[in-house]
Parts: structure tokens; sequence; C-alpha cells
């Protein structure tokens, strides 16, 4: 779906850019203690961690987020680059962000398409000796992307996210299922009565 995305609006391209590198920031923090609970370790400290697993946990949690991310920027830049001028602008602004992935192999793929556009542009851009207003900067932006060659960008892999089912899924389907009946069919059942889900009314009709 991402590959079909046009003509982000301004706000969009900003919020996507923004919860990226919200989640960066936080990956850096998690890898940093992922590391320090590993050099607790080396250090003798014996004796059970709880901690460090969650922490782990929680790195894991944010690099699947930040794959997701990535994946849907490059499909969108990939496929659409020249119908996102406001994507390429928020990404140019904000494209520091970009270096906390440069050496990092579980991203390197999904950000070489990425790192290659931002790249391209912000070259272009300083050389130019002018000084451009926000709007010469978005035209510079349509043009450069109708002239820019896709030969430079890897080919995409279709985007894939597995479905992970919780272990009891039934505890919220169905009293969510039993709910939906109770309330838009003609069968009744004393309120008073049931037990998976909760009623408005709690006395039975006479």
């Amino acid at each position: 779906m991402a590959s079909r995305f046009r003509n982000l609006s301004t706000y969009v391209a900003q919020r996507l850019v923004s919860f990226l590198e919200t989640m960066s920031k936080r990956y850096m923090r998690q890898v940093t203690l992922v590391k320090n609970s590993v050099k607790i370790e080396i250090n003798g400290e014996a004796g059970q961690h709880p901690e460090k697993d969650q922490s782990v946990q929680d790195l894991e949690a944010t690099e699947e987020i930040l794959q997701m991310i990535l994946g849907t920027l490059n499909a969108v830049l990939y496929s659409q680059l020249s119908n996102n001028p406001n994507l390429v602008y928020a990404l140019l602004y904000k494209k520091e962000i970009l270096d906390i992935f440069k050496n990092n192999s579980t991203f390197s793929d999904l950000t070489y398409n990425i790192a290659t556009i931002v790249g391209h542009f912000s070259k272009s851009l300083s050389q130019n000796d002018e000084v451009l207003a926000v709007e010469q900067i978005f035209e510079f932006i349509k043009v450069g992307a109708q002239e820019f060659s896709k030969d430079r960008l890897k080919v995409l892999s279709e985007l894939k996210f597995r479905y992970v089912e919780e272990k009891h899924p039934e505890e919220f389907f169905l009293p969510y299922i039993w709910y939906l009946v109770y309330q838009t069919t003609e069968l009744y059942w004393c309120p008073s009565s049931i037990r998976l889900f909760s009623s408005e009314k709690q006395e039975c009709d006479t």
C-alpha cells in the first residue's frame, strides 16, 4: 500500500519523519541499556537480571517498529518520489536522523534508498549559491524528482508483516461477538443473567 501513497500532505510527511526521529532516539537509549546490562554481567555481578531481559524485549520491539517505518518510507520514495515532495523536504530537514542507521547492519538495506535520495537532494541544494525560499526548495525538489534515476536505488522487496495472535484471543472475541448479538438481534436474554459482558440493564423484563 505504501508504494501507492501520492501527494502526502506537509502534516503527514512531518509526522512520519517525527515518528521516525522519536523511535530512533528510543532505540539508541535501549541499545545503551542493553550494553550496560552486558557490562554488568562481564564484570562478574552474578544473579538474575530480569531488567536485562525486559530491555532486550523492548529493543527488539523498537527494532520492528523502526523497520516498519523505514520500510514504509522506502516504498513511498522508491515508487512515488516525484509525487511526494513534502516527504523529501521533511527528510531533508531532519536528515541527521539517518546518521543513526549509517553503520547498523539491521537497517542498512532499508535506509540505503532513503539515504541515497536525501544525499542527492542535499548535495544539489548545497551547490546552489543562492539562498532559496521554502517555495523555491519545493520547486527544486519537484523538478529534481522528475529527473532522478531509479537506477541508483536498490530494487525493493515486497513489504511483509507478520500477524501475531494473542495467547487467548477468545477472552476478547467471545464476549464481543455475543455483545453484538445481544445488541443487534431480536433474541432476548435476561440482563441479570449475562456473565460474559456487562449490560446497561440489570433487571429482566416482565
